[in-house]
């Protein structure tokens, strides 16, 4: 979520409109094949109705981009505030604080705390300590 998003409609041929995306169903359009998406578009753009139809690019995002972990790695939760053991060079469990932006089909979306590349413990979680010694099982 957050893609930016170029949309062009038949109506105003020639015009660009942009908006980002706000929405992505969590299943299938079992008639399309496709994901629906909601696009926020960006301040109000003048002499859009609903039904009308546009051709959008949506574009990836590739800096801020958010993180997925396993449900399981997430050692506490309370709103939007969570924690996780990350497992440093040394192979010692480290709890770190993240902040979550959605729980989906695919697992913990988190708005920040984890940079790609960490590696989080996902199972056992319960069980570490600050500093616990664990091994990785690949």
């Amino acid at each position: 979520m957050g893609n930016p998003v170029v949309l062009q409609f038949d109506a105003f041929p020639g015009e660009e409109f942009r908006g980002e995306v706000s929405e992505i169903a969590q299943t299938v359009n079992p008639q399309s094949g496709t994901f629906d998406v909601e696009v926020q578009l960006n301040g109000k753009p003048p002499r859009l109705a609903a039904g009308m139809v546009a051709a959008l690019e949506i574009q990836p995002r590739t800096e801020g981009a958010d993180l997925v972990i396993p449900v399981d790695a997430l050692i506490e939760a309370d709103g939007e505030t969570g924690a996780v053991f990350l497992i440093d060079d040394s192979l010692r469990a480290v709890r770190r604080p993240v902040r979550i932006k959605a729980i989906t089909q695919q697992g913990i979306l988190l708005k920040s705390g984890l940079k790609a590349g960490d590696r989080v413990a996902t199972t056992g979680g319960a069980f570490l300590q600050q500093g616990s010694k664990v091994s990785i099982i690949e």
